[in-house]
């Protein structure tokens, strides 16, 4: 899992500064949403990997990050 949470960060490189344009429909909360979970997938890796060695479960951490794309969605009003 550890090496697949790092694979995903090579695509993330590009389309993270993409995530902005959530926001050309003005600043609602599921725009938050949304860039929060995809600007802090990397502090998710970077925790995983500093605590993969204690805690065996926090190697699937990122999955809130992936969740939040989706969840971002069904805040609209």
């Amino acid at each position: 899992m550890f090496t697949f949470w790092i694979f995903l960060l090579i695509p993330w490189i590009v389309l993270a500064p993409l995530s902005v344009m959530a926001f050309d429909g003005g600043p609602k909360p599921e725009a938050y949403v949304f860039v929060w979970s995809v600007w802090t997938y990397p502090v998710t890796v970077v925790l995983m990997a500093l605590l993969k060695r204690r805690l065996r479960w926090i190697v699937l951490f990122p999955i809130i990050n992936l969740a939040g794309c989706p969840i971002s969605s069904l805040m609209h009003r």
